[in-house]
């Protein structure tokens, strides 16, 4: 007689340790031994396990038993630390009226407190009005400071005469309300002895 089928739910894809339980025979004769092909672990799904039995007269018999190792476990989802982007995030609106791409190389020039960093450009989404500082340079610029952004272009020495830049003025909520390529007048102002 052997052990019933048995169904576990697995504790591993395929290291599952299962106690078979023990088979019994009798005979006229005497019993010379019980064994069976078990693996020493189980994976996951059905694995047939044979039960042999020889007695003193050589005689051979066999039965099957099915161990069923089954996963019901729903996975559990560790999400990574947030990431945080070294990068200006800028409105799309604005991106588009300036010509600048994301992931582009962009100055930062802070008006209020006279920093300047270099980092580069992620959209922030259009009509949001975003212009925000992620990661470490978020410590040189705050919410409120005035900047002005500035992205370069490589222009042939003999084109240079002929180049506008595009100006794109927004107001206090970070809408565009102009987009020019006329240089205002610089009054310039002399520090020394």
């Amino acid at each position: 007689m052997i052990p019933a089928d048995i169904e576990i739910e697995a504790t591993s894809f395929d290291q599952n340790t299962i106690d078979l339980g023990e088979a019994t025979a009798t005979d006229n004769g005497e019993i010379i031994s019980i064994t069976n092909n078990a693996p020493e672990f189980f994976g996951v799904g059905s694995t047939e396990v044979i039960w042999s039995v020889i007695d003193s007269s050589g005689n051979l018999s066999s039965a099957s038993q099915v161990v069923s190792i089954i996963d019901t476990t729903v996975p559990v989802i560790t999400p990574s630390n947030d990431i945080t982007l070294e990068a200006i995030s800028i409105d799309e609106n604005i991106l588009q009226a300036a010509g600048i791409e994301e992931w582009e190389k962009i100055h930062v020039l802070d008006v209020t407190n006279g920093t300047r960093l270099e980092t580069y450009v992620v959209k922030a989404p259009a009509g949001s009005g975003h212009i925000c500082i992620n990661g470490a340079a978020a410590h040189l610029v705050h919410p409120g400071d005035l900047v002005i952004l500035i992205t370069y272009e490589g222009i042939a020495t003999e084109a240079m005469g002929e180049h506008k830049p595009t100006i794109v003025h927004v107001n206090a909520r970070n809408e565009v309300v102009d987009i020019s390529q006329d240089l205002d007048p610089i009054e310039y102002v002399e520090f020394g002895p």
